[in-house]
């Protein structure tokens, strides 16, 4: 495992091996419990269409509930992928945030097993070839999390 820091100290980049179930590779910004759900929004790097997003997602977690047009459920979480309006190709290879330019967008809402399922969510995306980060509140529930892999 290797822990990239910010100058405040806060994780900014991890990288894991997934043949341990655990993250592929993720920024991170923060993560924190908030009143039993936790919300986080992706940036996902990818050609593939929201459809494909979600279907990706779908032969891990079931067959998702339709929310609406583009939100779904899959009972842990819901996740509402959009295109991201600030996509821009020439700085999404801007480090250390050319991130936010990635070509979609979600916001999660997970409910149950919150960084164990942000884990998951992260490495099945890259398992599928989508680079993802997850940005979220705060970090002390990633820190307890990381702290006992």
């Amino acid at each position: 495992m290797s822990l990239k820091y910010s100058m405040n100290g806060k994780i900014q980049g991890l990288i894991f091996s997934p043949k341990r179930d655990i993250i592929k590779k993720i920024m991170i910004c923060c993560a924190a419990e908030r009143g039993g759900v936790m919300y986080c929004r992706l940036y996902m790097h990818t050609g593939s269409s929201r459809e494909g997003i979600v279907k990706i997602l779908a032969k891990h977690f079931g067959k998702p509930k339709n929310i609406s047009v583009s939100d779904c459920s899959f009972g842990r979480f819901d996740i509402c992928i959009r295109k991201n309006d600030s996509f821009h190709a020439d700085k999404l290879r801007m480090y250390p945030d050319g991130f936010l330019y990635y070509e979609y967008t979600a916001e999660v809402d997970i409910y149950e097993d919150i960084i164990p399922t942000a884990n998951e969510i992260s490495v099945i995306l890259w398992e599928a070839g989508i680079p993802t980060v997850i940005s979220c509140d705060e970090e002390e529930e990633l820190n307890r999390y990381i702290s006992e892999l």
